[in-house]
């Protein structure tokens, strides 16, 4: 629900479908039923990136943070990036509460569902996500300077120069 307004929506849930604009803050409460737990296993909720900032709990204790939540601009600190909340509790049944903000993006909200799993799983996932990224960015790195060298060489190419451009930005 929003904070002062008490409506109630559904994850995930752009804040421009309900509201005037992107920019604002809201408060997402949802009790979750956890899977059993076995002995020695932890969970973790997997938060992928959101647009603003936010502050995940978890029955009260917080389990991740993405920048500043804040209610104006000013107060607002964004950030953008994915992160793993390890969770401690006994019930099967938790309270969720996300405070977000997004006064910097022209989409805000809370847009992409998180995951809940084990909290070495969604460490491993996340780990592979990274590796498979910076592997995509090393081939486009080592294309463009080969291409760069290439051209180095053939001066009738000045098409390629365009290429290692594009291919820098990219990368």
């Amino acid at each position: 629900a929003r904070y002062g307004t008490g409506e109630k929506i559904q994850f995930p849930h752009n804040f421009a479908e309900h509201y005037d604009t992107a920019k604002t803050y809201g408060t997402y409460v949802a009790k979750l039923k956890l899977p059993k737990i076995e002995a020695g296993q932890s969970l973790a909720i997997y938060m992928p990136y959101q647009y603003g900032s936010y502050k995940l709990y978890v029955n009260e204790n917080v389990i991740a943070r993405n920048g500043t939540v804040g209610s104006t601009k000013s107060e607002q600190k964004p950030e953008m990036a994915p992160k793993i909340g390890q969770m401690h509790v006994s019930n099967q049944e938790v309270i969720l509460t996300l405070q977000l903000s997004n006064f910097y993006s022209s989409i805000g909200g809370f847009l992409i569902t998180p995951y809940v799993g084990d909290f070495k799983e969604l460490v491993n996932t996340h780990n592979t996500s990274i590796m498979f990224r910076f592997f995509t960015i090393g081939i486009v790195v080592i294309a463009s300077l080969f291409a760069l060298f290439y051209s180095l060489f053939n001066k009738r190419s000045p098409q390629i120069i365009l290429f290692v451009l594009f291919s820098s930005a990219l990368a």
